[in-house]
Order: C-alpha cells, then structure tokens, then sequence
C-alpha cells in the first residue's frame, strides 16, 4: 500500500505472493539502485522470501528474487525453516549491505545463515557463509545487529523463545567470525522472548540493549563514535517537497575509516517485532579526526556529503533534487 501523503494509501502491488506464514519482515537496498527491498522470514519448513523492488510503484514492481540473489534461507527450492527474523547490515564493513537470517531450528534442520551481499561485481547476489560462530540452539527467534563496542563492526544479539535455551550475545571479529561474550557482557541467564533493539538510551555514545522487558545499560569501551540522524525532504500534502520520506527510511550512510567502509542504513523495523534506534550509530574504534558522511537517500540516485567530528550528534537533512 502506497501512502499518498494526503492520509489515504493506495493498493500499489497485485501480485499474488506465495501463501507462506511469515513472522518477520526487515527492509534495505541491499543492491544500490535507490530502491528498498524486503526480506520475509517464513515459519513452518517454508521458504524465506527476498523480494526486489525496481521502485516504480508499478506492478510487478516487487519480483520474487530469493533464487536468483541466493538468499534462499535453507535447503531446497526457496529454502526450509522456521525462521522468525532476519537483519540486514553491512558485516564485513565493504560497503554493502549483507543478512543474518535466523532460524529455529529442530535437530536436523537448516541452522542460521550469515549471507555476504557480494557486491555489483556479482549482480549483487549473496553468498552463504555459514553460521560462522552463533553457536546452535533450537529456539533462536529475533537476530538484532549493532555495534556494542564502537569498534566498527555489528554485533549480534539473538533472542531465544525456549525456557531451556537463553538469548545470545555475539561480538563480531570484521571477518565472518562472532564469539559468543554473554557472560563477561552482563547479559547471562536473559529469560525468554522475542523481542531485543539496539539504543543509545542516555545518550553517551554507546548502544544500550532492550530486551526481555528489561533496558541494560552498556558502561562503554572509551572508543569514538558518531551518531548521525538523517531526515527526509517529503512534505505531506505538498507538491513542492521532495520525495525522500521524512523520517528517510531506506538510507543508506557510509563512512571510510581505515581500510573499513563503515555501512549504515535507516530502518524502520529487524527481526521479529523490534525496532532499533533510527539514529544511525557509527563506532569508530580510536579514530580521532574529522570523518566524510557520504549519504544515499532512497528514490534518488544522488549522494549527499557531510563532514562531522569524532563524538558528535549531527542531523543532517536531504538537500539533494529529485531525479
């Protein structure tokens, strides 16, 4: 349903989708071309859906793309699994945006996927890279990403729905690898739920965790960090605002630091249920000096440029035109 902006929506997509029982959906531009696209989490031994989106707002507009892209979620056709939620991010810090999906899996079935977005090189099609790490439990249910320790690469917090099994904390290496830290992380013992979202709730530069109907406050690490909230230029009832929704999601920020292209994308929804602070969090490690913002704005193929220091909370407004 498109939002005409007036109030009303407008059924936009016809399509008959496959009758499949989703649990989660979570949206990026996984491929660059200004268009968001959504990844469905299906239960019950069905297939997880990539759809792609050309951004015409035209049928078939959104196309069935999980085959081509190889983001199939399991063995066999369009995969298999009980999966409850996804998240996608950038894991290896190149620039594109890759998916963790998750599942619950029953012994014998498909475990977790962490699925690497290879790039235009490769028709941006993924590569499965196994669970590189998350340690098996049946009943994992909602993958949340985001950068604990400010050193620049997402980590993993993954929930658990069994009383037997208890959510996870995963720190991330750069390089496909998580190590489980739960324990030394404050977080052992977590009861079981659904729901887990990333937030700088006090405002000091480092991501808190909600979860479990509980706010765990994170003490921090010392590195630098940049908080950078991005807004749209849309003006609802009015012709003479842009097309980038106000709260711009679908965005896409990056920052090169090192040998790092620090990737973050404004989303309004990840796993199951929860939503992640907006405010694009970037960790930083022990880099001190002034870094480049480069903005992709969805629905325009062109970029905006802010510069911003080290440490900092900036806003930064989409001032580019139309295409």
């Amino acid at each position: 349903f498109h939002n005409k902006g007036d109030r009303t929506f407008e059924l936009v997509w016809t399509q008959e989708p496959p009758v499949f029982p989703g649990r989660g959906t979570t949206a990026a531009d996984y491929n660059n071309d200004g268009a968001t696209d959504i990844y469905v989490s299906d239960y019950r031994l069905c297939g997880n859906l990539l759809w792609k989106n050309d951004g015409s707002l035209k049928a078939p507009g959104i196309v069935f793309a999980s085959i081509e892209a190889g983001a199939m979620g399991g063995p066999g056709n369009q995969g298999g699994g009980h999966s409850i939620g996804a998240s996608f991010g950038d894991l290896d810090s190149d620039g594109y945006i890759d998916l963790f999906a998750g599942n619950f899996a029953h012994g014998g079935q498909p475990q977790s996927q962490c699925l690497r977005n290879r790039g235009p090189e490769h028709g941006y099609t993924f590569e499965n890279k196994g669970t590189c790490g998350v340690v098996y439990q049946e009943s994992y249910a909602s993958p949340a990403l985001g950068d604990f320790d400010n050193d620049g690469d997402l980590d993993l917090y993954f929930t658990t729905v069994y009383g037997h099994n208890h959510s996870k904390l995963f720190k991330s290496d750069g390089n496909w690898g998580f190590a489980e830290i739960t324990g030394p992380a404050g977080l052992g013992g977590m009861p079981p739920t659904s729901q887990g979202a990333w937030g700088d709730f006090d405002n000091d530069g480092d991501l808190d965790l909600a979860t479990g109907g509980r706010l765990y406050r994170n003490s921090g690490t010392g590195n630098n960090w940049l908080k950078v909230r991005l807004q749209g230029n849309a003006s609802a009832g009015s012709a003479a605002g842009g097309k980038v929704n106000r709260a711009a999601l679908g965005a896409i920020a990056r920052i090169k630091v090192g040998e790092k292209t620090i990737t973050r994308h404004v989303e309004s929804s990840t796993g199951h249920s929860n939503t992640n602070d907006m405010t694009l969090h970037f960790g930083l490690g022990e880099h001190e000096e002034d870094v480049e913002i480069e903005i992709s704005w969805p629905y325009t193929k062109k970029k905006q440029i802010a510069t911003a220091s080290v440490n900092t909370t900036i806003t930064v407004v989409c001032s580019v035109s139309d295409d």
